[in-house]
C-alpha cells in the first residue's frame, strides 16, 4: 500500500485530522445516531495503516478504515470523502467495491467469516449531496418488487454528513474537528457562509486557547495554516499581518505563525498582492496546462470550452489539474464548468 501519497491539498487536511484516533471518536460521539454509537466500542478503535496491502485494495486518497468492535464483535468503519464540484451517482458502488474488497481481504487471511463495515461519507464541496444513499432507492421499482424477488437483490445504505450543513454555531465537537468544518466552509463555500480569511483564523484562535495541551493546538494550527494559505481567500502579506495583530490577544502562538507566514511569503515573493499582470499570469499558465492534459486525453474539446476554462479561478483550476485522470468523458469536465 502506498504511504502517505495523497497530493490533493483537501484529502491531505482531511487524513491529517481524521487520522488521529481522538477526532475519530469525537466525530462519532457527536454526530453518530446515538443507536448507533451505543453498538460501537470507541475505546477499540485503530486506524488500519498497513493490514490492507491486497492490490485489489490499495489505499485512495480520500478513505480511512478504522477496526472496531460493533456490538461485542470484530468490525470496520470505513469513512469516504468526497469534495468533488459535482456529486457522483455511483458512490453506492464505489463504497460497495471498496466493502467487498475489504472482505476478500479478510477471508484470504484465513478467517471464514467476514465483519460488519459500516461505510461512513463525509462530504465537503460547493453543490448539495443529490446522490442516493440507500441502493434500493436506485433499484428499478425496488418497492414494487414481491419480497420472493426481494431477497436475491443486495441492499444498504451508508449514513452522510455533509460538513457545510452546520453553521459556525451548531458545529459540535472537539476545536480540531470544529476548525476542519470552518476551514472546508470557508473554501468551498465561503460566499454563501460570509466567511472571511479573516474570520476563520481569528475564530480558530477562539477554539485552541481553550485547549489545555497546547502542542496540540499549535500542530493543529500549523495544519489549519497550511491548508488555508494555499486553498483559502487570497490575502496580501499587510492583510495577513493586520489579522496576526488581531490574534495576539487571542491566541499568540497563533499570531505568531501567521506573522512568520506573512513574512515568509513576502520574502519568497509568494504574495497573493503580486501584481496583476503576475496574477493573470499565474492563472493564465494553469489554464494552458489544463486545456493542454485535456486535449491530450479527450483529443477534441467543444466549442467555446477553452474560453470558459481560462476565465475559471486559479483554485479551481488547481483542483481539476489534480482530478484530470478521474474524468471518464468529456461531460465529467462539463460539470465543473457548470
Amino acid at each position: 500500500m502506498a504511504k502517505d501519497k495523497v497530493h490533493n491539498p483537501h484529502d491531505k487536511y482531511f487524513k491529517d485530522n481524521f487520522s488521529r484516533r481522538t477526532v475519530v471518536e469525537d466525530f462519532l460521539k457527536n454526530y453518530l445516531p446515538k443507536d448507533v454509537r451505543s453498538q460501537i466500542d470507541l475505546k477499540s478503535l485503530r486506524l488500519e495503516k498497513d493490514r490492507f496491502v491486497d492490490k485489489n485494495l490499495k489505499e485512495t486518497h480520500s478513505d480511512m478504515i478504522y477496526s472496531t468492535l460493533i456490538d461485542g464483535r470484530e468490525g470496520f468503519l470505513y469513512f469516504l470523502f468526497e469534495h468533488k464540484s459535482y456529486v457522483e451517482k455511483d458512490t453506492l458502488f464505489q463504497l460497495m467495491k471498496y466493502m467487498v474488497d475489504i472482505w476478500q481481504s479478510v477471508l484470504k487471511e484465513g478467517k471464514n467469516e467476514i465483519p460488519v463495515i459500516i461505510p461512513i461519507v463525509i462530504f465537503a464541496g460547493n453543490s448539495n449531496w443529490k446522490a442516493k444513499t440507500r441502493l434500493s432507492d436506485m433499484i428499478m421499482d425496488y418497492d414494487t418488487l414481491p419480497d420472493t424477488i426481494k431477497k436475491y437483490v443486495p441492499d444498504y445504505e451508508y449514513p452522510l454528513y455533509d460538513l457545510l450543513d452546520y453553521s459556525v454555531d451548531e458545529m459540535k465537537g472537539s476545536a480540531r474537528l470544529r476548525i476542519m468544518t470552518i476551514a472546508f466552509e470557508h473554501v468551498f463555500q465561503r460566499e454563501r457562509a460570509n466567511l472571511s480569511g479573516r474570520d476563520v483564523i481569528l475564530k480558530a484562535g477562539e477554539y485552541l486557547r481553550k485547549l489545555e495541551d497546547q502542542q496540540e493546538a499549535m500542530d493543529c494550527f500549523l495544519t489549519f495554516k497550511d491548508y488555508l494559505v494555499n486553498e483559502g481567500e487570497t490575502m496580501t502579506s499587510e492583510e495577513m499581518q493586520s489579522i496576526a495583530k488581531e490574534l495576539k490577544g487571542i491566541y499568540s502562538k497563533g499570531s505568531e505563525i501567521i506573522m512568520s507566514t506573512a513574512e515568509k511569503i513576502r520574502e519568497e515573493g509568494m504574495l497573493e498582492g503580486m501584481t496583476k499582470g503576475r496574477l493573470e499570469g499565474n492563472i493564465e499558465g494553469k489554464a494552458d496546462t489544463l486545456i493542454k492534459q485535456l486535449l491530450k486525453r479527450f483529443k477534441t474539446l467543444p466549442k467555446g470550452m477553452e474560453e470558459e476554462i481560462k476565465q475559471m479561478s486559479a483554485s479551481k483550476l488547481d483542483m481539476m489539474i489534480i482530478e484530470i485522470f478521474e474524468y471518464e468523458s468529456i461531460e465529467d469536465v462539463k460539470k465543473w464548468l457548470q
